[in-house]
C-alpha cells in the first residue's frame, strides 16, 4: 500500500501528464492557425517550384509573414486550379496576382510587391514601331498572348479587331516567334528574358522588345474572402511588407535573385 507521499506524487505525475497533453493540443492548434496556405503558379523568375526560394515573390511573402510568426506553405498549380481553390476557400490565398475589379469579389488584395513589366517581344529583323497607345496601328501584325493573361487595358478593348492568337504557355508563343508564325508577343519582360535564356538560348539573341511598356502590373498576395480572419492575415502581411521595404530587404532579395540568374 502506498503512503500519502507516494499517493501525492502519483497524483502530481498524472496531473503533469494531463497538462502535457492539454498544452500539446493547444500548441498543435496554435501551430495549425499560424500556417498560411497559398496557391501559386509556375511563373519564373517571379515564382516557381524549381526557383531559388520558390522565386523572389514567394521569398518576399515568406519573409514578411515570418516576422509575425506565420509559416507559409506554398503549393503550385495551373492558374485555373489556383484561382478555383482561392474562390472556394480551399487555400488561404493566391500569389502572385494582379489587381482587377472583378477579382475583388472573392479576394482581398495586399499592398503591392515588385511589379511585372508587360511588353511586346519581337524578332530584331522586324521594324515595328509602337507608341504604347494606338493598338489599331498593329493590324498588319500577328500577335500572340497567353490564355491566362490579364491583357493590357488598351489592347483588351480592341483585340477583336486585331490578328490575335492565344496559347496556354508563354514558351509556345516564343516558339511561334522563332518560327516566324507570330510577329509580336505580349509577355512580361523578365519572364520572356528568363525563357529565352533557359529554354531557347540558341535563338535568344534574335529577339528584343518594344518600348514603352504596355503596362506595369504590381504583384499582390490575394487572401480569399472565405479564409478565417482574412483581414487580420492581410493586415499582418502589409505591416511586415512595409518593414521589409524600410529595412532594404526587398531590394536585397531582388539583387540576390538577379545575380543568381
Amino acid at each position: 500500500m502506498l503512503g500519502p507521499a507516494m499517493e501525492d506524487r502519483g497524483k502530481m505525475i498524472r496531473l503533469v501528464a494531463v497538462l502535457g497533453f492539454v498544452f500539446l493540443g493547444l500548441s498543435q492548434e496554435a501551430m495549425a492557425e499560424d500556417v498560411i496556405h497559398l496557391a501559386s503558379i509556375e511563373y519564373p523568375p517571379y515564382t516557381g517550384e524549381a526557383q531559388q526560394h520558390g522565386g523572389f515573390i514567394n521569398r518576399i511573402v515568406r519573409e514578411a509573414y515570418a516576422k509575425v510568426g506565420y509559416q507559409v506553405n506554398v503549393r503550385y498549380y495551373p492558374w485555373a486550379r489556383a484561382t478555383a481553390l482561392a474562390r472556394k476557400g480551399g487555400v488561404d490565398g493566391l500569389v502572385p496576382i494582379w489587381k482587377r475589379e472583378d477579382r475583388k469579389e472573392w479576394l482581398y488584395f495586399s499592398d503591392p510587391m515588385p511589379a511585372c513589366e508587360v511588353v511586346f517581344f519581337k524578332r530584331k529583323d522586324l521594324d515595328i514601331v509602337f507608341d504604347g497607345k494606338d493598338y489599331l496601328a498593329l493590324k498588319p501584325y500577328r500577335i500572340g498572348t497567353g490564355m491566362d493573361y490579364a491583357d493590357p487595358e488598351g489592347f483588351e478593348r480592341v483585340r477583336e479587331q486585331l490578328h490575335v492568337q492565344t496559347v496556354k504557355e508563354d514558351i509556345q508563343n516564343l516558339g511561334k516567334l522563332v518560327a516566324g508564325r507570330l510577329d509580336l508577343v505580349i509577355m512580361d519582360r523578365f519572364v520572356g528574358k528568363h525563357l529565352l535564356e533557359t529554354q531557347i538560348a540558341e535563338s535568344a539573341g534574335e529577339f528584343d522588345y518594344l518600348q514603352p511598356s504596355l503596362s506595369i502590373e504590381p504583384n499582390h498576395v490575394g487572401i480569399s474572402r472565405k479564409t478565417p480572419q482574412a483581414r487580420k492575415k492581410l493586415e499582418y502581411f502589409n505591416r511586415d511588407l512595409a518593414l521589409l521595404e524600410k529595412e532594404g530587404r526587398i531590394q536585397a532579395i531582388l539583387k540576390e535573385h538577379q545575380s543568381a540568374r
